[in-house]
Order: C-alpha cells, then structure tokens, then sequence
C-alpha cells in the first residue's frame, strides 16, 4: 500500500479561466501529500501560460502556499470531527449502560 502511493503525484489539474493548462502538475503540492486528487482553476494567470513558466510565476507560489495550508486546514477538521463523533458514541454508549441498568434495578425491585 505505501509503495504505491510512495512514487505517485498528487493528481492536481490546473485550469485558467476554465481552460486546462496541464494536467500533470508535477511537485505541486509537497510529497506528503501525493494522495490529493483537484482542480485548480485561476483567473490569476494569464492565458497564454506555458509550462516552463508556470515553474517561475509568483502567483502559482503564492498558490500552492494557500493550497497545502487549505489541506492541511481541511485534514485538521476532518480529524476534529471523527473525535468528535467517536466522543459521541462512547456518550451514547455509556447512556444506554446506565438505562439498561436501571430498567434491570427497577424489575428487580418489583
């Protein structure tokens, strides 16, 4: 399972105004996080960008910054709300013990 993800790039395809300018965006994002898969779509960039520039243009750095810092935000609050949730079922778990046993005591007090 690692080894596959390990050589793999993150699947990111860039679109200026709704225009596919490449789809293997190689050394986008940090290997870290080569499993992402998205569309990133600019009216930053001008048109008529090649690939050879778009290693140099200071908007796709400013990009990628507010890109990697957005996943991470997003992995963060997936991560927030499973503890959430697993919180939640060890609540709802420990109410139904505590109905079960008073349904028990209340029968055996009959």
């Amino acid at each position: 399972m690692y080894q596959r993800f390990e050589n793999k790039n993150a699947d990111i395809k860039l679109y200026v105004r709704k225009v596919l300018i490449t789809d293997e965006f190689k050394d986008f994002l940090p290997r870290y996080l080569n499993f992402i898969v998205g569309v990133v779509d600019s009216d930053d960039l001008p048109i008529n960008v090649s690939r050879e520039t778009l290693q140099e243009n200071k908007i796709l750095r400013v990009m990628r910054k507010k890109l990697v810092r957005k996943v991470l935000e997003m992995l963060r609050k997936f991560s927030e709300d499973s503890e959430d949730d697993e919180e939640g079922e060890d609540d709802d778990e420990s109410e139904k013990e505590t109905t079960e046993k008073k349904e028990k005591d209340d029968k055996t007090e009959k």
